[in-house]
């Protein structure tokens, strides 16, 4: 039998979803977001696909978070950033210069 949005032997709403996890539906769908719940999005719609949800509950596996999105640095972050480096560079430089002289 084909995956279908329809059969509810596939697929579970966010709600359902949650409600089975005992998760809030807001959680649920920042998770579906993260890739850390088996989801398929279809149009405006993200159901949770049930077998690989309950293979995750059943082995208590959850996929690992995705690593936090970077950011740019601004401007001043960036000019604090190279005054502490030339800092540590100047300290270092130093402290050799300390160890050569004994």
């Amino acid at each position: 039998m084909a995956l279908s949005a329809s059969n509810p032997e596939h697929v579970l709403s966010i709600e359902q979803a949650a409600e089975l996890l005992g998760l809030n539906p807001n959680t649920c769908y920042k998770l579906a977001r993260a890739d850390r719940l088996p989801v398929l999005r279809l149009g405006g719609r993200v159901l949770v696909l049930r077998k690989p949800l309950m293979a995750m509950l059943e082995n208590g596996t959850v996929p690992p978070a995705p690593p936090e999105e970077q950011r740019s640095l601004t401007g001043k972050e960036k000019a604090e950033a190279m005054a502490r480096a030339d800092a540590e560079r100047e300290a270092e430089h130093a402290k050799s210069r300390t160890k050569g002289a004994k």
